[in-house]
C-alpha cells in the first residue's frame, strides 16, 4: 500500500508513529535485558553516582552566559598532571578509561586525548 509520497505520509502521522514504535521496542528490549548497554542496564557500578537527567532547553530559551576562556593556572597544573598520568599509566594498563575520567574531572579537553595517545602508542597511519 502506497502512502503518496512523502508530504502525505508526514500529515498523516506515519513517520510519528513509525518512531515512536522503534522507541518503545527499544525501551522494552533494554528493561527484558535482551539489548545491553554498558553501565546502564548491564555491569553498573554500585558507587558510583547516576548521572542527572537532562533537559532539553531550546536555545533561544536558554540562559546567556559568558564561558570562561582560561583556565586558573592550579587548573592548568590539574589538567597537565591528569594528562600526564595519562600517558604514564596507559602502556601498563589497557584500560585508559580511568584515566581519561581523571583528566575529563580535571578539566581536560577530549582534543588533547588523541595526542597524548599518539604519544604513548604511536599515531595511526590508514596506509599502513
Amino acid at each position: 500500500m502506497g502512502w503518496g509520497g512523502a508530504v502525505r505520509a508526514i500529515e498523516s502521522g506515519f513517520q510519528t508513529r513509525a518512531i515512536e514504535q522503534a522507541a518503545y521496542q527499544h525501551q522494552m528490549a533494554l528493561e527484558r535485558g535482551e539489548r545491553v548497554i554498558v553501565g546502564l542496564n548491564r555491569f553498573v557500578d554500585p558507587d558510583e553516582e547516576p548521572l542527572p537527567r537532562s533537559r532539553s532547553i531550546p536555545r533561544s530559551k536558554r540562559p546567556r552566559r559568558p564561558r570562561p576562556r582560561v583556565q586558573g593556572l592550579a587548573g592548568r597544573a590539574a589538567t597537565r598532571h591528569a594528562r600526564e598520568r595519562l600517558e604514564e599509566t596507559g602502556p601498563a594498563e589497557m584500560n585508559l578509561t580511568p584515566g581519561v575520567i581523571d583528566a575529563v574531572k580535571a578539566g581536560a579537553t577530549s582534543a588533547r586525548f588523541p595526542i597524548r595517545c599518539a604519544r604513548v602508542y604511536g599515531g595511526h597511519d590508514p596506509n599502513a
